[in-house]
């Protein structure tokens, strides 16, 4: 019999890192670690304050790349950050007013992507922490009252780090390249009329248009994106992780004041004849620009022309810590003590969905791009994510339903609609067909079964199985794969998981 294996490569891997004492973060510049580790290339600050964000990016880091963790030369970065590289660090800055209350990537968690960016690219390398936030003039602001801008002086000036601040919004019109993604948009053959953020009609082809985008080009340039999103909610697209964070990739010219906002499409006529400026649920616009904005920045070269494979290498950190809930514009912090990682940004955006409490099958921006085959952002099926977690055994310890973030309730209530529900596990039980050398598993889920898997070890090496659904549906059915006879397995182990990320272990004996 051949042994039908489940190839793991083929999964995106993300890492979950939680702690239940990371809840905050310091307030004083540079941000320094309130500990030095071994790998830390920089002389300990006698004044650093506790910095429990820091040591959570690390923990974060640690999950994604074990090897050589606690020794000097440890480098997690190392198979995404190559010397000499530039590294575009892209957070969620998107104004100053109630900053220290989850409305943008707080400082210290930007301060450790920073020095392990560094580790990675060396001296000979460019580290750019930039950002086009909602209107001109709020980046220069920002970046100095939060102390963005003190931590980069300090670690350029003090300790040779090539990192320096760039506002995206001040990219010259001239340079900033014009990218029309065609029949390639999630705006291509829909019949529909199209505004922007503040009612402005685009049109295919424009300049903007539909499908098309003026891009900073200093995102174009970069070797490596790194997105550090901050877990928050919004109005009309439910959170703001990965997808809606790459609004800033587009530079904000005349800002709000002149009648514009972001030049990309917010709302359709049908959107708003459901609302009065399209911040529902059911909005069907605003996914399609982050779907587009985030193809942009993985597929096109520097010169804006789409490729086939990726331009760019791409890792997501995302700002867990504390969460911003109830409201867009006068969030409250919510702690979550969470970071998250992974390489693809509707896959990072499925996870952190459910970390937050949401159900990620009622958020357009993650179902809807993920099911574009094409240019792929990541799978958002638990089936195509292997999960790792560190601080917790199971995502349904610490994301429970008391942890559920308040959706947006300032615009428009998404409360009643977004939150998850499901936060039990698979209940299953199994049966061996000796006769037909199968395992059978009842997998019962009110969410839906997303996998049943088989962990074991035949003649020494391990082996993983997926079972395959035989009879029933998701919700109730019976799982089946073929397994060699009991005495040529061991360590035989049930794995299952459900649609929202609930997962079940069970061990069996033949």
């Amino acid at each position: 019999m051949v042994e039908e294996l489940l190839a793991e490569d083929t999964l995106s891997p993300v890492i979950v890192a939680y702690n239940p004492q990371a809840v905050d973060y310091p307030i004083i510049p540079p941000f320094d670690p309130s500990q030095i580790h071994p790998e830390y290339p920089f002389p300990k600050d006698p004044h650093a304050s506790m910095n429990g964000a820091y040591d959570l990016v690390r923990q974060a880091l640690c999950a994604l790349h074990p090897e050589g963790y606690g020794e000097l030369d440890w480098n997690p970065l190392a198979g995404i950050v190559q010397p000499g590289d530039t590294v575009l660090i892209k957070p969620n800055l998107v104004d100053d007013a109630l900053w220290d209350r989850g409305k943008i990537t707080h400082p210290a968690v930007i301060r450790a992507v920073i020095d392990y960016a560094y580790l990675a690219c060396g001296p000979a390398g460019r580290i750019i922490v930039g950002e086009g936030p909602w209107a001109v003039g709020v980046f220069d602001r920002l970046v100095v009252n939060t102390g963005i801008q003190q931590m980069v002086q300090h670690l350029a000036q003090a300790h040779g780090v090539p990192v320096v601040l760039e506002d995206l919004n001040k990219a010259a019109p001239k340079s900033t390249p014009l990218i029309d993604l065609e029949e390639i948009s999630a705006f291509h053959g829909v019949n529909r009329h199209w505004y922007d953020a503040h009612r402005g009609e685009l049109r295919p082809g424009g300049d903007p248009g539909i499908g098309s985008y003026r891009i900073a080009p200093t995102v174009l340039q970069a070797d490596v994106v790194i997105s550090v999103p901050k877990i928050k909610v919004h109005c009309s697209g439910g959170l703001t992780l990965n997808m809606k964070n790459m609004l800033g990739i587009i530079p904000s010219w005349d800002g709000y004041g002149d009648g514009r906002l972001k030049d990309c499409a917010h709302t359709s006529d049908v959107d708003l004849a459901m609302g009065a400026r399209g911040e529902y649920l059911e909005n069907d616009t605003i996914w399609r620009s982050m779907a587009d904005l985030n193809r942009i920045l993985l597929y096109a070269d520097r010169t804006g022309v789409l490729q086939p494979e990726r331009q760019r290498r791409y890792l997501s950190i995302v700002d867990g810590i504390a969460a911003g809930e109830a409201s867009q514009y006068e969030p409250h912090p919510r702690p979550l003590g969470t970071v998250v990682i992974g390489f693809d940004p509707v896959t990072v955006d499925a996870v952190t969905a459910r970390v937050a409490g949401f159900d990620q099958r009622r958020l357009r921006s993650v179902v809807n791009p993920a099911s574009q085959g094409a240019y792929g952002l990541g799978p958002a099926h638990p089936a195509g994510i292997r999960l790792t977690l560190s601080g917790a055994g199971s995502l349904q310890e610490f994301c429970t339903q008391e942890r559920v973030i308040v959706p947006e309730t300032g615009v428009y209530s998404w409360q009643g609609q977004v939150e998850a529900h499901d936060f039990q596990p698979p209940l299953l039980s199994w049966r061996y067909d000796g006769q037909h050398q199968q395992l059978i598993v009842q997998a019962d889920d009110p969410a839906g079964v997303a996998y049943v898997r088989l962990e074991y070890r035949r003649l020494g090496q391990p082996r993983v199985k997926a079972l395959e659904l035989y009879q029933g549906n998701s919700t109730s059915g019976e799982w089946v794969a073929p397994l060699p006879a009991p005495e040529q397995v061991e360590e035989l182990r049930l794995l299952a998981m459900d649609e929202l990320f609930n997962t079940s272990e069970l061990l069996i004996h033949l």
